[in-house]
């Protein structure tokens, strides 16, 4: 409340208090005035009466003398008028230069009065000399009854000329009296204004939400009420609103946390609220999204269809959903009935699950399964079938036994090497996932040597020639074992490649971060198609020539995840008819595990 404000009505207030005040003791100033003016001038009339009646009285009892003889001289008739009466009211004389009245008086109040032997008097208005008179009429007594009447008459001035002399002065009193009001009103209004500034500035923090301070408590007791009524309300604010954001900030921490998406709208596809996972799903904003129609955020019609499915059913509903963003995804939707407090249905709550990976684990899981199946079948296949025909006669054509064992023999040992590799590759993924594996310092030269020794044969049949480039200070912190089948699946596959008396180049390089195993041959080459899936299980380049050089179609697989188990990885270059580059990358600063 602003000082002009509150002055004002206090001002205001103080003013008609005073105005009333003093127009009510000037009036009744005035009315005193002229009662006692009348009370005097009774009085005088009534002395002057009395102080006539000795000469009135002997002048009735002259019978000889006139009938005005009994009335006295003034010397001022116009200010004191005088009238002598019978007892019956008849005028005996009078001593005013007004024209002569009624003759007989007798109607007249104070007369009747008088008549009955008591003092009368009356006030009233006189056409004659546009005055109020007042009128004493005294009887003269004798022998105990009235002998006589006197009645004695002045002018009288009016309540209103006794008003109008007292005006100057309760004009000035007013005025000094409204000076002193509006000084005591500035006064109260700088003393009442602290503690309502107060108020409103809390009040005014209160609405804003800072509702940590509280309002100073003054001494005056409705205000010092009112004050702690704010500090209560306050305090009882900040608690509710503490536990209304504690609840929110938990709820908003559970959905963030949450990996899958929730989406919640309204029954007019409104989006209500999402969470941070939603929002990535859908490449959206959470803040631009809520209060957004669905169809603005994510234009996706499986979600649009399965939305409003789960809107109009009752029940829960659960569907697959396919996003094209920046990467096919694959989700699970479960959406049920979103319903308020009171049970009454808002909207509708979906939670969307990503398997995009579950569904690619899956999809793996088969083609592996069917991989495993077709790499297992063929040389089971053929064993079957050389068996059965030695068994159907060929035994007893030693030459003929003698090529379809041979034949036995190749698909037994490739066989065995399908089914190795996969005790390998599993063993890895095991110990992978299990941090079940041991990490030695060693010499890399060592084990790359090693691994050169175990494809020597092959390449001596083939004539081909590996040249190591290795230097015999390069340690590391790997395990050997895993380590040296990584190598020798590159080496051995280099071989495999390679031309007759063609060349494999083995070396260790150093980078800053880490330790590289570099596999080089200058054979056919890959084409670019293939190197993305060239890691995958049993992915053949040319599926008849590795069956036939005996690859199990595992062992750059068993190579990647050998890599990924020491925290390096592998990388290849090749170029048609120009041969390849496989690279192992080993990290450095890795310590010793158990």
């Amino acid at each position: 409340m602003r000082l002009r404000g509150l002055f004002w009505w206090i001002f205001a207030a103080f003013s008609i208090l005073l105005l009333a005040g003093v127009g009510l003791l000037t009036w009744a100033a005035a009315t005193a005035i002229e009662r006692l003016a009348l009370e005097q001038s009774t009085a005088h009339l009534t002395a002057q009466a009395r102080l006539l009646e000795p000469g009135i009285l002997a002048a009735r009892r002259a019978p000889s003398a006139p009938g005005d003889a009994v009335c006295p001289r003034f010397s001022d008739p116009d200010q004191l008028r005088l009238t002598v009466l019978s007892p019956t009211g008849e005028v005996l004389c009078r001593t005013s230069i007004v024209p002569a009245g009624a003759a007989n008086l007798a109607g007249r109040p104070e007369i009747e009065a008088a008549m009955a032997g008591r003092t009368g008097t009356d006030l009233r208005y006189h056409n004659a000399v546009e005055a109020d008179l007042l009128y004493v009429a005294v009887p003269l007594m004798e022998a105990g009854r009235v002998a006589a009447i006197v009645r004695l008459a002045t002018s009288m001035p009016r309540a209103g000329e006794a008003l109008e002399g007292l005006l100057g002065r309760a004009v000035l009193i007013g005025a000094l009296l409204l000076a002193g009001a509006g000084f005591v009103a500035y006064r109260i209004a700088r003393w009442r204004r602290r503690p309502l500034d107060a108020m409103r500035r809390a009040a005014e923090r209160f609405a804003q939400g800072d509702l940590s301070g509280r309002v100073p408590v003054p001494r005056t007791p409705d205000l010092r009420g009112l004050a702690e009524s704010l500090n209560a309300m306050a305090g009882q604010l900040d608690e509710r609103l503490r536990e209304v954001l504690a609840e929110r900030n938990e709820q908003e921490a559970v959905l963030a946390s949450m990996m899958e998406g929730v989406l919640a709208v309204d029954l007019n596809s409104q989006v209500i609220d999402l969470n941070r996972a939603a929002a990535e799903l859908f490449n959206a904003d959470p803040g631009q999204a809520r209060g957004r129609n669905l169809l603005e955020v994510v234009r996706n019609p499986d979600l649009q269809r399965f939305v409003a499915d789960t809107l109009a059913s009752s029940k829960p509903t659960e569907r697959e959903i396919v996003l094209h963003n920046r990467r096919e995804r694959v989700l699970n939707g479960r959406g049920t009935v979103l319903r308020n407090a009171e049970g009454r249905r808002i909207g509708a709550l979906v939670v969307l699950n990503d398997v995009t990976d579950l569904r690619r684990l899956e999809n793996l899981r088969r083609e592996f399964v069917a991989n495993v199946s077709h790499e297992l079948k063929t040389p089971i296949t053929s064993i079957q079938g050389f068996v059965e025909t030695l068994l159907d006669g060929a035994l007893e054509q030693p030459e003929t036994a003698q090529r379809f064992l041979r034949i036995i023999a190749r698909q037994t040992e490739r066989l065995s090497a399908i089914i190795e590799d996969l005790l390998l590759l599993s063993r890895v993924e095991r110990e992978a996932e299990r941090r079940d594996f041991a990490l030695r310092s060693h010499n890399l030269d060592d084990v790359i040597r090693g691994a050169v020794e175990l494809c020597q044969p092959r390449a001596m049949d083939k004539g081909v020639r590996i040249a190591v480039e290795a230097a015999p200070g390069s340690v590391a912190w790997v395990n050997a074992p895993m380590l040296e089948s990584a190598v020798v699946n590159l080496v051995d596959n280099a071989v495999r490649h390679s031309e007759p008396r063609g060349k494999v180049r083995v070396a260790i390089s150093e980078t800053r971060n880490e330790l590289v195993v570099t596999v080089q041959d200058w054979g056919e080459g890959i084409a670019a198609i293939h190197l993305p899936r060239l890691f995958e299980r049993f992915y053949r380049v040319d599926p008849g020539r590795d069956r036939a050089e005996g690859g199990s179609g595992l062992g750059l697989a068993i190579v990647k995840h050998i890599a990924q188990v020491h925290g390096g990885g592998v990388d290849v270059e090749s170029q048609p008819g120009e041969g390849s580059t496989f690279s192992l990358r080993l990290p450095k600063g890795l310590r010793e595990t158990q």
